[in-house]
């Protein structure tokens, strides 16, 4: 998640709506580890990623 702190920090300081999605769990193979996050506000902006671009 700390790939994407300074843009999160910067929409809550410009109070923009945004949905976090983090991985918590994994069970076999991954693209991506554990606390691996994605964020999406409210225009369909998105930072971050999830899939390893596999998805």
């Amino acid at each position: 998640m700390l790939n994407i702190a300074e843009t999160l920090h910067r929409w809550c300081s410009e109070a923009r709506p945004f949905a976090l999605a983090t991985v918590v769990d994994v069970r076999g193979s991954a693209p991506l580890p554990v606390g691996t996050s994605v964020a999406v506000d409210e225009d369909g902006n998105a930072v971050g990623g999830i899939s390893g671009g596999c998805v």
